[in-house]
């Protein structure tokens, strides 16, 4: 054996067993070794012992690599030299972060919030000991910057949230180490912050500052906020979220100023000035009863009996509160029995049973129990009996009406069968298969990993079922669940599986055509198929599913639901030479016997010692061995693999050679770089072009991928589409990064666009690397195509082979340190290696470092470099947060970088503008579309709509419409053509499929096809009459909707629509409906023509539309002229106050 074939071997050994006994050591083995010492653990104790050099050095060390360490130290120092030394420097550090612009993104959101925590620790701690008055004046600032931060982040998890409410807290106590502070002029600072919040960062910052207030500063606030809210206006349009200085949030003010007094009354003037005290009266009531007002409490909730279920609850709660405040046991009790009976909650059964008198509760609990059995709602009855607990109960519950039960109540039904699986297993069987069946019914493949543990769960508890009448086995359970939910009951009823057999093969068969051979490999006898592993030294590992005589379409899924005693191997093997192992894989308990078979030159398969069993991960539909690497997956190719675009790309990613030979870039990688990234063999990058040409399409693809985040793809990608957009050409963005910050910043840039004219728009397509066949037929029409790889390739690396072997051009980009060219550099060699037409740019450039002319020179030894690179400047970033890119700025310094990096790229794609469409050799054999050309039929509608102005004497704006109008044509004839295109597709599948088979598939349209029923229904029509010759093509509407109600008429109709000029690409939908509304010309007479459509009625909707706008105008104006009077009204006030 080879020494390669050895180092196979060795990644298949299998772990050992759990339940095998352990070897006895022999009597010569040697005494195992005494253990290391463990380490010291880090304290500041064990720190001390290190002494102040070695410290200060590790220090430095450390903060040349961590910026954040080093602010810190930087802080550390001034702190020492005195507060002013110490208060500059946080302000400097706090004006630095309230200068940004750029946006903030999620995997800095964590590091910026503890750097600011830090700085509010700093401030509050030796700043505040040593100048109260700076401490307030920075943490003030600290505060400040909340609105900057919010609007450069996305906050979802709320981690920046925290830290800022953290802060306006800490500003109110440090107001108290203020000397000779003024509690009115602190009462008017804390309605300005009240003023500025716009994120809830001031909701803490009342009660900290509420005892440094006092009486007088918080009647100050009060009286400020009172008399703001009677200067607004008494109406209220709606009861939503208006302002900060709306009614809604004054009297949110004066409530919590309120509380913090203990005012109820106070409270109840706050909720009646809002004008919806109702809203709050469990709020006013659950004060009232703490302050000894009961009887009021009650009024207020007589007021209001709730809205909601859980408010009626609450008010329900209160009640019995209040009645036994007041002494009245026995109309609490009533209500509490009948609140139990309503709504079975344990928190009204429990006081009402320790209420009543000795041996009364046994009865009454027997009651509750009975009651709860038969109460309406099954699921909130187990929940209460699982809670109380009474399992019996719940089991005989479980029992009679289990079929009552809905599975989409996952919360509230798994707790009881986990409770209930103990004693009582049948009862805890019957709610894993509910809550089973309920997934497969409704198809959501998102709760499909909880299904599964639902059946295994079912499994666990088979041997403990009884025989019982009416009490389905769970092997009829599994044989239904086949029966019922056909494709998807492989993935619920398959055995865990087990590795049963290794085979060692010499391969030296010449390639098959089809590369595999022609002829049945191995075959097992005496267990469930499975699949059988091929895996060499030289090449990657393939899963190869079992078939039963022939080739199949679901070869994986007859392979699951085979039960007979022999199958053979027959798919068409990769191309494999030298020596390989072969593992087998089955799903029975049973023994097995693995053999070989095939052409005598096949060579003779040497059985190797057998597995243990174990477990597989990866997909349960497909399993893959845990031998430490990944198999192809979907991207396997085989006999029911259909003969699409995608799978002969998915076969060119995997890039299967017969050669030994190892690349150079694999060796002079070493340990650096990528570890998993698979290397195709140095013959099969040779051929790869002529035996895997690439397919013919319209479409320049661009490439920008790095092996590690952050050099950069997604900011030139941000700054190339601009570009290309502003020289006419229809170009798209592909967001392959999970994170996908591209789509986000062009969801930005939509509504920056919507406000702004000036703003090029174009399409992003965010897709999965999973999908990427998909997408690149998607994209397919567009004359320019850029796709932002994600940042890590070794866990999808024949997806991302196979997205590069599709590109015109790969452009790496890459940071000029060190460790940046440590990770690209092995990435270059091996595209550079594979054939690919790479080229490398470099980003955050800094021609004045010493390092910047070595990293240059390095990059030019790998391949081809871009002569510019990306200056190191800030505004590059700067413009993201509103969606924009640096090359939207005129005055950015970093738009003529990244316009000299797009000049660059069309010389290396070899791409001409001319017009709005990418010049290429082979598009101009066939001649390119003049855009200035426009059909008679537009000029003519374009010279009646602008006739009397001067738009018609302008050739430029002349010019422009039309390069408008035939871009929109262009875009409405590719629409049309695909949706005719999916309609033949449609009529050719419904010629294979059964009449039922065919509904069936139609009507999981959304989920299976992407398409509802009506709509593909309406595509097949289009498609049919087109190529039926009732519709042709050059006179289809360009509307598909308009299309189909043609499709809809008769004969006589299409023919008096020909004669009236109905039959033309811009006729619309109203035109076409009004048309065959008209009777049938036996109805109307031979000599009856079709009278023209009733102007009038359009004409009086037209008005009644514009009256309803016109009203909404007139309405917002006068709301704009009251606050321009309220505004007016208050700065005259604050004027003579200050004088």
């Amino acid at each position: 054996m080879s020494p390669r074939a050895r180092v196979s071997r060795s990644r298949l050994t299998p772990p050992p067993v759990a339940n095998e006994e352990p070897a006895l050591p022999a009597p010569d083995h040697p005494k195992p070794k005494k253990a290391a010492p463990r380490s010291r653990a880090l304290s500041a104790e064990a720190l001390e012992q290190l002494g102040a050099p070695q410290l200060a050095e590790l220090l430095m060390a450390q903060a040349k690599e961590d910026a954040a360490l080093a602010r810190t130290l930087r802080l550390a120092l001034a702190g020492t030299d005195g507060s002013g030394r110490l208060a500059t420097e946080v302000e400097k550090r706090l004006r630095t972060i309230g200068r940004a612009r750029g946006f903030i993104e999620w995997d800095k959101v964590r590091p910026l919030a503890r750097e600011l925590d830090r700085l509010r620790e700093t401030i509050a701690g030796p700043l505040a000991a040593t100048d109260p008055r700076a401490a307030v004046a920075q943490m003030r600032l600290l505060l400040g910057l909340a609105d900057n931060v919010f609007k450069r982040s996305d906050d979802g998890s709320g981690t920046l949230g925290e830290v800022f409410r953290q802060v306006g807290a800490e500003l109110g106590r440090l107001w108290a180490r203020l000397p000779h502070r003024d509690s009115l002029v602190l009462a008017g600072e804390v309605l300005a912050l009240w003023d500025a919040d716009g994120q809830g960062e001031t909701d803490r910052l009342l009660d900290a500052a509420g005892p440094v207030l006092g009486p007088e500063g918080r009647a100050e606030l009060r009286r400020l906020l009172e008399a703001r809210l009677a200067a607004l206006p008494r109406s209220r349009k709606t009861n939503a979220f208006e302002s900060w200085q709306g009614r809604d949030q004054i009297a949110f003010r004066l409530r919590d100023l309120a509380d913090l007094e203990s005012d109820v009354d106070a409270y109840i003037a706050a909720t009646e000035a809002d004008g919806r005290a109702e809203n709050f009266a469990g709020d006013i009531a659950e004060r009232l009863i703490a302050h000894g007002r009961p009887g009021e409490a009650l009024a207020w909730l007589d007021r209001a009996p709730g809205r909601h279920e859980s408010e009626v609850v609450r008010h329900t709660d209160l009640r019995i509160a209040a009645l036994d405040a007041l002494g009245r046991r026995e109309e609490a009790q009533a209500l509490r029995w009948a609140a139990f009976q309503r709504w079975l909650m344990p928190q009204h059964l429990r006081p009402y049973l320790r209420h009543l008198p000795d041996f009364d509760d046994v009865d009454a609990e027997d009651q509750a129990m009975a009651h709860a059995l038969a109460h309406p709602d099954r699921i909130q009855a187990l929940s209460f009996l699982i809670g109380w607990p009474n399992l019996e109960a719940a089991n005989r519950l479980v029992r009679a009406h289990h079929g009552e039960m809905d599975g989409r109540d996952y919360s509230r039904l798994r707790p009881a069968s986990e409770a209930l699986a103990e004693r009582y297993p049948v009862a805890a069987t019957l709610l894993h298969r509910i809550l089973a069946e309920d997934v497969l019914r409704r198809a959501s493949s998102r709760q499909y990993g909880y299904a599964v543990r639902d059946v295994r769960a079912c499994t666990s508890l088979a041997s403990r079922l009884p025989a019982e009448p009416g009490l389905e086995s769970h092997d009829d359970f599994l044989a239904r669940l086949r029966r019922e939910h056909g494709r998807k009951s492989h993935r619920f009823t398959q055995q865990p599986h087990r590795r049963v057999g290794l085979i060692q093969l010499s391969l030296d068969q010449p390639e098959h055509p089809d590369g595999g051979f022609d002829a049945p490999l191995f075959e097992r006898t005496g267990c469930g198929a499975v699949g059988l592993e091929m895996s060499g030294a030289d090449h990657q590992p393939v899963w190869v599913p079992f078939a039963s005589g022939h080739p199949r379409k679901n070869a994986v899924e007859d392979a699951h639901a085979l039960q007979a005693d022999k199958a053979v191997v027959d798919h068409p093997a990769p191309r494999l030479h030298g020596e390989a192992l072969l593992a087998g894989w089955c799903a029975d308990e049973g023994d097995c016997d693995w053999r070989c078979l095939g052409h005598t030159d096949l060579g003779v398969g040497v059985p190797l010692a057998p597995f243990t069993p174990t477990p597989p991960t990866g997909r349960i539909e497909r399993p893959a061995p845990p031998l430490g690497v990944t198999l192809p997956g979907r991207h396997a190719r085989g006999p029911w693999s259909a003969r699409a675009p995608v799978a002969r790309r998915c076969r060119s990613a995997r890039g299967v050679g017969t050669s030994g030979a190892r690349s150079r870039a694999a060796e002079s990688r070493g340990a650096s770089g990528p570890k998993r990234i698979a290397m195709l063999p140095a013959h099969a990058r040779r051929t790869r072009s002529k035996s895997l040409p690439k397919r013919e399409r319209k479409c320049r693809v661009l490439v920008l991928s790095s092996p590690k985040g952050g050099t950069g793809k997604t900011t030139f990608t941000q700054n190339l589409l601009p570009l290309i957009a502003s020289e006419g050409l229809n170009v798209v963005g592909v967001d392959f990064d999970p994170q996908g910050t591209l789509t986000k910043w062009a969801r930005r840039r939509e509504q920056t666009a919507a406000k702004r004219r000036d703003v090029q728009t174009f399409d992003i397509l965010p897709a999965n690397i999973n999908d990427w066949g998909k997408v690149l037929e998607a994209i397919r029409d567009y004359d320019l195509a850029l796709i932002d790889m994600l940042p890590s390739v070794d866990h999808c690396i024949a997806e991302v082979h196979g997205i590069c072997g599709e590109a015109d051009l790969i452009m790496v980009t890459t940071g000029a340190t060190m460790s940046d060219l440590d990770s690209t550099g092995p990435w270059i060699e091996q595209l550079l290696n594979l054939g690919f037409n790479v080229t490398t740019c470099m980003n955050r450039a800094n021609r004045r470092e010493t390092f910047f002319e070595a990293a240059r020179a390095q990059l030019n030894r790998l391949g081809p470099l871009c002569p510019v690179e990306v200056r190191h400047l800030s505004d590059a970033h700067a413009y993201s947060i509103d969606g924009l890119a640096a090359v939207d700025r005129s005055k950015s310094k970093a738009r003529s970088d990244f316009a000299a990096v797009w000049d660059y790229l069309r010389r290396e794609m070899k791409v001409e503008v001319q017009g709005a469409a990418i010049a290429t050799p082979d598009r101009q054999a066939n001649g390119l579309r003049d855009l200035e050309i426009a059909d008679e039929s537009f000029v003519q509608a374009f010279n009646q709509h602008f006739a009397g102005t001067s738009v018609l004497e302008d050739r430029e704006k002349v010019r422009a419409a039309t390069l408008l109008r035939n871009s929109i044509k262009r875009g409405t004839d590719r629409q049309l053509d695909a949706i005719i295109d999916m309609g033949r597709a449609l009529l050719r599948a419904e010629q294979i499929f059964t009449k039922w088979e065919w509904n069936h598939l139609l009507e999981g349209g959304p989920r299976l096809l992407g398409l509802p029923k009506n709509t593909a229904s309406m595509y097949r029509a289009i498609a049919r009459n087109i190529d039926d010759g009732r519709l042709p093509r050059e006179v289809c509407p360009e509307s598909f909707s308009t299309a189909y109600v043609l499709t809809t008429f008769e004969d006589w109709q299409l023919a008096a629509a020909r004669e009236q000029g109905l039959l033309r690409p811009t006729v619309t939908r109203r035109e076409v409906e009004e048309f065959k509304r008209l009777p049938p010309p036996e109805q109307m007479g031979a000599q009856r023509k079709v009278e023209p459509a009733d102007e009038t009625a359009v004409l009086r909707e037209e008005e009644r539309v514009l009256r309803k706008r016109e009203r909404r105008l007139l309405d917002d104006l006068a709301s704009v002229q009251g606050r321009l009077e309220q505004i007016k009204t208050q700065l005259s006030k604050r004027s003579q106050r200050s004088s």
